[in-house]
């Protein structure tokens, strides 16, 4: 488990479950337009989607916790909408099933999430629908 604070910013992540109030993410580096072109270039990949994620190095951090009024979505990738939950829901539907106001057939997916952290907190958590 590694842990520490990260510098206001928007980050890019990987959600792998936690505690509701402190997720467990993975941070990665992620590019985009010409840097993207030029970064998968160079590691002898393609830039796919106008997105290009490192695979290495990420970080681990277990500790960092959602604000209390975190602004907080997931993706749908049947109707390709995204819908604000509360930490509560976002472990419910990645361990199991949504609640009873989720739209029919909504279920988990593993997309990766745009991260916002200010003063030490997660005041954004939006997941971002990727083909």
């Amino acid at each position: 488990m590694s842990s520490g604070t990260l510098a206001n910013g928007v980050y890019w992540v990987e959600y792998r479950g936690g505690e509701t109030m402190t997720p467990s993410i993975e941070v990665r580096q992620a590019f985009f337009g010409a840097e993207c072109e030029a970064r998968a270039a160079a590691a002898g990949e393609e830039c796919l989607n106008d997105i290009f994620v490192l695979a290495d190095p990420y970080r681990e951090i277990e500790d960092l916790p959602f604000a209390a009024d975190v602004y907080l979505t997931v993706a749908d990738s049947t109707s390709l909408r995204s819908y604000w939950i509360t930490p509560d829901e976002l472990r419910t539907v990645r361990a199991s099933s949504p609640s009873d106001p989720a739209p029919d057939n909504f279920g988990f997916s593993s997309f990766p999430w745009k991260m916002t952290v200010q003063g030490g907190q997660i005041t954004r958590f939006e997941q971002i629908w990727v083909p």
